[in-house]
């Protein structure tokens, strides 16, 4: 799993590359967390090349979701595959977290 960062209209956006599982949350959940630590907290997760997602990396998702909003930031998710759309509308996340088809959707709406 890979991150690549790029500051878009003061958000964080977050290019995720892999897939999220038990293997790889920890240090996904690490490397936002450093990413946080620059004190943006507007943080936008692109999710388009991430085919897998289990319950260990939504663990990481509502923790940063809560972890923005504590700091009054925002926080969203674009590009879900199915697959990764399917789980996290199985997890009820989708009611909890907002979603955008697309990166730029989601800025647009920002």
């Amino acid at each position: 799993m890979e991150l690549q960062c790029e500051m878009v209209q003061n958000v964080q956006v977050v290019h995720v590359t892999g897939r999220i599982d038990s293997a790889t949350a920890e240090k996904f959940g690490q490397d936002i967390d450093m990413i946080l630590g620059s004190g943006n907290h507007h943080m936008l997760l692109d999710l388009s090349a991430v085919p897998y997602i289990n319950s260990a990396g939504l663990r990481v998702l509502l923790a940063t979701a809560k972890s923005t909003k504590k700091h009054g930031g925002r926080f969203a998710l674009s590009g879900l595959s199915d697959e990764v759309r399917n789980v996290i509308e199985l997890a009820g996340f989708h009611k909890i977290l907002t979603i955008s088809p697309t990166t730029s959707d989601a800025l647009s709406h920002w």
